[in-house]
């Protein structure tokens, strides 16, 4: 995937005008480590791999937010505190949609869950599977619920493959290799619609990106566009996959929370560092205001 077909990928996305014009392009031409030149052509200087030397540097140019979390809750479009797994659920996908979702409390399990928008309303947190002492995770592609032949693994009957995937919604963001103060600063400045943010229990942080794809072929195009910048700045090119779980926000994993800092469903691709707070958006009542966001 040439820088070329990354930034026309990526503007794609975007549902919203780049601000600057030449947003995207230069945030490209400087993950990808390449000098954009005439014609739309890039030359390349380097191949892109994680470099923490520019996460640092692009972290260095939000120095001055000494709380990153803090700043991110504060720019949340619903008070996360007020949160929990099953309310992020509803929140997630529309009742009408007739998701269906896999929730986890044993990673390499099939799910202890199978959770449907179409009865979101009566599915409340007494029904999420608890923490068996390693967190709760969820799958962020709806399935349809049913086992399938998984072509992968010698056709053993599978209810999380792709073959189960009824829609390829979301892409998630980690990183074991950079610091969570640095990858939040990170992620504050990225263009992409990043709808959910949430601190995994232990070192990572786990972004949740839309990406609303036609297809799987679809799904691994527009993140092929994204990766060498995201590996540049530390996501771990392991998890840029279609069917990859995430933690479920709200959850405990052991003596510690798997807390949601960041929800915003109807993210548009604006850098979270752009958003005005909650009390510069609704004052000192914000809390009141955004009870039926």
């Amino acid at each position: 995937m040439s820088a070329a077909d990354a930034v026309r990928e990526i503007t794609a996305m975007l549902n919203r005008q780049p601000t600057p014009a030449n947003e995207v392009e230069q945030s490209v031409a400087k993950a990808f480590n390449e000098q954009p030149i005439a014609g739309n052509h890039y030359r390349r200087k380097s191949k892109a791999t994680f470099q923490p030397t520019k996460l640092k540097r692009v972290a260095e140019r939000m120095a001055h937010v000494e709380n990153p979390a803090r700043y991110i809750c504060e720019r949340s479009n619903v008070v996360v505190e007020t949160q929990n797994s099953a309310s992020v659920l509803r929140r997630l996908y529309h009742r009408h949609g007739g998701a269906k979702i896999l929730v986890f409390n044993h990673y390499k399990s099939q799910g202890q869950l199978l959770w449907e928008a179409a009865n979101s309303d009566r599915i409340q947190q007494d029904k999420i599977p608890l923490d068996e002492g390693d967190g709760v995770w969820f799958l962020p592609q709806p399935v349809d619920g049913e086992f399938h032949p998984n072509p992968r693994q010698d056709n053993k009957p599978s209810r999380r493959s792709e073959e189960s995937v009824t829609a390829w919604q979301y892409l998630v963001l980690e990183s074991d290799e950079a610091s969570e103060a640095d990858w939040l600063r990170c992620l504050i400045q990225l263009p992409i619609p990043i709808v959910a943010i949430t601190q995994s229990g232990g070192k990572s942080v786990h972004a949740l990106v839309r990406l609303n794809a036609d297809s799987k072929e679809d799904f691994d195009r527009q993140v092929d566009a994204m990766k060498p910048v995201l590996v540049c700045l530390g996501a771990d090119p392991a998890a840029l996959s279609a069917i990859r779980l995430t933690r479920l926000p709200q959850a405990t994993r052991g003596d510690r929370n798997q807390r949601l800092l960041y929800l915003w469903p109807e993210a548009n691709g604006m850098p979270i560092s752009e958003l005005e707070t909650q009390v510069e958006r609704f004052g000192d009542d914000y809390k009141e205001a955004l009870r039926y966001v």
